[in-house]
């Protein structure tokens, strides 16, 4: 039990050193891309002005490319780890085609700050859904960059401060097809893209360049959230006030820095483990309460 209540203790104190330290370098960018078994997202896509098309994304699996274990998220097959979200394939269902990244892109990394960007390379196998047919291969090359963190709107709602990632691609087949790509993504914490906005041209073997926009908009989405410990602690003790406080210390103040999103992230992480040592120790949901006033006193002091 001391083992269990040391580790919420802990959550408490960093959450107090963060505060004195103020702004963290580096966003955890796992909080930008949630990959839960079951969420899912609809998008409106619009290319060239066109009749916008409904979007689906969906997260399932796992699923197994080249061996590697990944999670399936719409068209996409992405493994979230230590290095960032990684991409190891895109299926192209409009083409019958897939794409293999050899080595898988990094679509973005783990850690990131404002302004940073990075290059690399990779190829890019083309096979085809039918029968898995090796149709092409090519080279890629990419470089990604944190832009900016911005406000966006879309159908889904408003959502302040996303991080803009831009990425600059270009690609060489072997059938002699050349492509170029600006695309800029936003990204919102604890849901994930919310618009694509990107710049297109292709050029076929023989043929002129072909230039495309596209837009994609989020429309609704449906992201699971995990049970938060004071919620069950303060549950039926009329403290539904102190509640509010807590979730406004989280998403104004915690939210807005770098290390504080990752004292969120850490909480969360450790929910689980909380919940279960709470219903199964009456004592021990006590100890978490009487925590809850000492940091709910130092959140009045701080403010």
């Amino acid at each position: 039990m001391k083992l269990r209540k040391y580790w919420f203790a802990t959550i408490m104190v960093v959450i107090v050193i963060v505060l004195m330290q103020g702004n963290a370098a580096a966003y955890n960018m796992a909080q930008y891309f949630p990959l839960h078994q079951g969420d899912e997202w609809t998008y409106l896509s619009t290319l060239n002005n066109g009749a916008p098309v409904e979007i689906k994304s969906v997260v399932s699996g796992p699923e197994l490319v080249n061996g590697v274990e990944t999670m399936k998220i719409g068209v996409h097959y992405r493994v979230m780890d230590s290095e960032g979200l990684k991409t190891y394939r895109w299926d192209r269902p409009e083409f019958g085609q897939f794409y293999i990244y050899d080595p898988p892109e990094l679509t973005f990394p783990a850690q990131f700050s404002l302004g940073d960007s990075y290059q690399q390379s990779y190829t890019n196998s083309i096979y085809s859904l039918d029968d898995g047919t090796l149709l092409d291969t090519g080279t890629v090359s990419e470089t990604v960059t944190l832009e900016a963190v911005e406000d966006v709107s879309v159908p889904a709602g408003t959502f302040k401060d996303c991080l803009k990632v831009h990425y600059s691609i270009t690609y060489q087949n072997s059938s002699g097809e050349y492509g170029e790509l600006e695309d800029s993504n936003w990204f919102f914490r604890n849901v994930g893209g919310v618009k694509v906005e990107s710049d297109i041209l292709v050029r076929p073997p023989g043929g002129n360049g072909l230039e495309f926009d596209l837009s994609i908009e989020l429309i609704e989405y449906t992201v699971h959230r995990r049970v938060c410990p004071a919620t069950l602690a303060l549950k039926g003790d009329s403290r539904e006030h102190d509640l509010i406080i807590l979730r406004e210390f989280r998403d104004e103040v915690l939210s807005k820095t770098p290390a504080g999103q990752e004292i969120i992230e850490l909480y969360y992480e450790w929910s689980p483990f909380i919940l279960k040592a709470m219903e199964e120790d009456e004592q021990f949901t006590q100890e978490v309460k009487q925590l809850l006033d000492s940091f709910l006193i130092i959140i009045g002091e701080v403010e």
